[in-house]
C-alpha cells in the first residue's frame, strides 16, 4: 500500500570487460528469477537509451555525465521501487568511474573533472543502496574469439581491438582496486569467465 513503507529491492550492478559476458548472465538471471516467480527488471545500458545514442560526442565530459545521469536516475528510482523484486543496472555507476578514468588516461578530460565525478559517486548514500556489484572480466584474446570467431581476416572495430581491449582492461582493474581499497567491505564480486561456456 501505499501508506506503507516499500520493502526495498535487491539492486546489483553488472560492469567489466567487452564480450566478458555481461548480457549473456542478464538474461540468464532474469530468466531464473521470473521462473520462481519474482518480478525483475534489468535496466537497459546507458548507452541503448535513447536520449544518449542522440547526443554529440564533441564535449567527452559532458557526454559521459549524461550516462551517469541516466544510469542514477535508474539507481535512485530502484531504491524505493514498490514494483520489483530484483532490480539489476546493466552498466551503473562504477561503470561510470571506469569510463571516465579512461577519459582522463587519453587526455580527454582533466584529472580535477575526473576528481570532481568520483567524488560525487563515491560519497553518497546511493552507493549503498546497491546490494552487489558484478565484475566481469576475461582473457583479451577469448573476449576477442568471442566477438570475432574464428575468421582469419578480422577487421577490427574502434572498442573490439587488442590495443583498445588491452587499455580498457587496464582502466577497469586500476578503478576495481582503488574501489576495494576505499571501501574494502563494498559487496563488489570480480569473475573472471575467461574459461566458462
Amino acid at each position: 500500500r501505499k501508506k506503507e513503507t516499500p520493502t526495498p529491492p535487491i539492486i546489483s550492478e553488472f560492469f567489466g570487460l567487452h564480450k566478458a559476458g555481461k548480457d549473456t548472465q542478464l538474461t540468464e538471471l532474469d530468466r531464473w528469477f521470473k521462473r520462481q516467480k519474482f518480478n525483475v527488471v534489468i535496466r537497459q545500458e546507458s548507452a541503448e537509451a535513447e536520449p544518449i545514442r542522440a547526443v554529440p560526442r564533441q564535449n567527452p565530459y559532458a557526454y559521459e555525465m549524461r550516462h551517469f545521469a541516466y544510469t542514477f536516475s535508474n539507481l535512485l528510482d530502484a531504491s524505493s521501487s514498490r514494483d520489483f523484486h530484483l532490480v539489476v543496472l546493466n552498466r551503473g555507476i562504477i561503470d561510470t568511474l571506469c569510463w571516465l578514468y579512461r577519459l582522463k588516461m587519453r587526455g580527454e578530460i582533466t584529472d580535477s573533472q575526473n576528481t570532481a565525478a568520483k567524488e560525487f559517486i563515491l560519497s553518497g548514500p546511493w552507493l549503498l543502496c546497491v546490494d552487489a556489484f558484478f565484475y566481469l572480466t576475461c582473457d583479451i584474446e577469448e573476449a576477442l574469439k568471442r566477438e570475432y570467431g574464428n575468421s582469419t581476416k578480422v577487421v577490427y572495430g574502434s572498442r573490439m581491438n587488442p590495443e583498445e581491449m588491452k587499455f580498457m582492461h587496464n582502466c577497469l582493474e586500476t578503478v576495481y582496486g582503488e574501489i576495494r581499497e576505499r571501501f574494502p567491505n563494498l559487496p563488489v564480486f570480480k569473475v573472471d569467465t575467461t574459461g566458462l561456456s
